[in-house]
């Protein structure tokens, strides 16, 4: 174990090997063989523990952040019978909880991009989201305050097929001109706003708020164009002799 910056607490202390998406996510959709990294600017990787960061963070803040790992894992589930199923609004269906902890929820999520932004992890190199709204998000998770709505906005989806073994990478992105990235999880489809400016009005009612139930859309792999970069990396020659 080296001792080095923690970049949460800001002191020398012994690093750990540091869970960025918590290893709990992975482990549901292992299967006999070790789940797939899959991304467009490398072959396909298996991973059977997740991925872990080792100069990042000291156990100490790593079980701070642990909390929020655990209950991000409880509360989106891989069955999704607790929830309701959201009649069709502007063509989106959905689930619905009214029972959930926002602020532990939220924090998990700002969590998760602060550490993928600070994390030098080949699997995270699409997410960067500059040094301002790293130190913003640092300190929100040090004073345990999860912001508003519109803080890190967050919209969370879920696929309506199963995803198998395939874990997407995680990147950066725009819509409608605000960035935002985007991350995956066993299925759900997490979209967070790095950006000052307010989100799409025609997703108010999906972003989380405190006050309000947990909402989910439904979403296809077809939609965004997964299915076809699955299609696409393991059809390539290469990749058809690393399996």
């Amino acid at each position: 174990m080296s001792v080095g910056l923690c970049r949460f607490c800001l002191e020398q202390r012994p690093l750990i090997e540091a869970h960025i998406i918590p290893k709990g996510f992975f482990e549901r959709i292992r299967t006999d063989e070790s789940n797939i990294l899959v991304n467009e600017r490398d072959y396909p990787k298996r991973s059977p523990q997740g991925i872990y960061d080792k100069g990042i963070m000291c156990g100490r803040c790593d079980n701070i952040i642990g909390k929020w790992d655990q209950y991000a894992q409880e509360a989106l589930p891989a069955d999704m019978s607790a929830f309701t199923l959201i009649a069709d609004r502007q063509n989106i269906g959905g689930w619905e909880l009214p029972d959930y902890n926002y602020e532990l929820l939220k924090l998990f999520f700002i969590s998760l991009v602060w550490r993928a932004s600070i994390s030098t992890h080949p699997f995270y190199a699409g997410i960067s989201i500059g040094s301002k709204f790293e130190e913003q998000s640092r300190l929100m998770l040090r004073e345990g305050r999860p912001g508003d709505a519109h803080d890190f906005g967050l919209v969370i989806a879920r696929f309506v097929e199963p995803v198998g073994q395939a874990f997407f990478d995680p990147h950066s992105e725009r819509m409608k001109g605000i960035n935002q990235v985007r991350f995956y999880l066993a299925g759900f489809i997490a979209y967070m706003k790095v950006d000052q400016r307010p989100y799409d009005p025609s997703l108010a009612h999906f972003l989380l708020a405190d006050g309000q139930p947990l909402r989910i859309i439904k979403r296809s792999i077809h939609e965004g164009g997964e299915a076809e970069v699955l299609t696409k990396i393991f059809s390539a020659p290469q990749n058809k002799r690393r399996r």
